[in-house]
């Protein structure tokens, strides 16, 4: 598994929010857009910047460099300074993306999912703020299958088409 650096995703002036989750995956999709301003990291750790330690806590920085999964949402700010209408429109984005893995595939995260939204500026990464998700909830008696590259694109899907939706999954249209 590869590590990235932060700043290989983001650069000076711009917002962004996660989702960061520690689950089995398998495939390749390679880093980048899998869909119109959304892109996601699989298969990689992500380096968090030193000060994310003491705003986080070390235990729940640590958790953020073990995901292995990154949904990402990010955008050139007006006012990267300020917690805004740009951070919410950020949340909801990858938030929709996050709600369309849990249609597009069962999984189990290693720990709770993350929410992170922040910006980057003179090349340091910063938290406004994070949430915890509650974990999908378990089920004893079926496995879970690992995360593929085409659970990722599914999940992408702006407008989910009731259709598409089968047993409380999405399908491939």
């Amino acid at each position: 598994m590869a590590t990235i650096d932060p700043s290989a995703w983001i650069v000076n002036g711009e917002k962004y929010a996660l989702v960061g989750l520690t689950v089995k995956f398998e495939g390749d999709l390679p880093p980048g857009k899998v869909a119109s301003n959304l892109p996601a990291l699989v298969e990689t750790t992500l380096s968090a910047p030193a000060n994310w330690h003491e705003w986080l806590g070390s235990i729940r920085a640590g958790e953020v460099e073990d995901c292995n999964i990154f949904l990402i949402s990010k955008m050139a700010s007006t006012a990267p300074d300020m917690l805004d209408a740009e951070n919410q429109k950020l949340q909801q984005r990858v938030l929709n993306f996050y709600a369309g893995l849990l249609l597009a595939s069962h999984f189990a995260p290693a720990h709770r999912p993350v929410m992170l939204t922040g910006l980057c500026r003179d090349g340091e990464i910063g938290v406004c703020q994070q949430q915890d998700f509650e974990y999908p909830i378990p089920c004893l008696f079926r496995p879970y299958p690992p995360v593929v590259p085409d659970d990722i694109r599914l999940a992408t899907v702006a407008d989910f088409d009731p259709k598409h939706i089968h047993d409380g999954l999405l399908s491939r249209p």
